[in-house]
């Protein structure tokens, strides 16, 4: 076997152990997406809650009954869908510009990559072509 042979062989066997690495066992993937579920749940849910108490405190304090309950009651709906969109989309939680997020959180997700490819496999890809 000639020493290219011998090279490609333990490159591929590194490649293979370096992508197996990085892929998740489907009791994970079960648990992020029953995370990612009840988080959206949870914010759409809370957001119709919050939205209507606040309606109807103002209601109360102003002496105004449905107008601001129904305002902040569909305020609330609009919100909660919003909500349930940016965490199906991988959109973060964090306040701010986007690319100041990248920075100081390289390793999170991003929905624009895919997940087996991670910003430093693509860095390596592109550097290779």
């Amino acid at each position: 076997m000639s020493d290219i042979d011998e090279f490609t062989q333990k490159l591929d066997a590194a490649d293979h152990k370096r992508i197996g690495s990085h892929e998740k066992t489907q009791a994970e993937k079960d648990a992020e997406n029953k995370k990612l579920g009840l988080q959206a749940g949870v914010e759409f849910t809370g957001s119709i809650i919050v939205g209507t108490a606040i309606g109807v405190g103002l209601d109360y304090w102003l002496g105004t009954k449905p107008i601001f309950f129904l305002s902040f009651f569909f305020l609330g709906i609009f919100t909660g869908f919003f909500n349930v969109y940016r965490v199906t989309q991988n959109m973060g939680t964090s306040i701010g510009f986007m690319h100041m997020h990248k920075e100081l959180h390289p390793d999170k997700k991003d929905a624009k990559t895919s997940p087996e490819l991670s910003d430093a496999d693509s860095k390596t890809k592109t550097d290779e072509d």
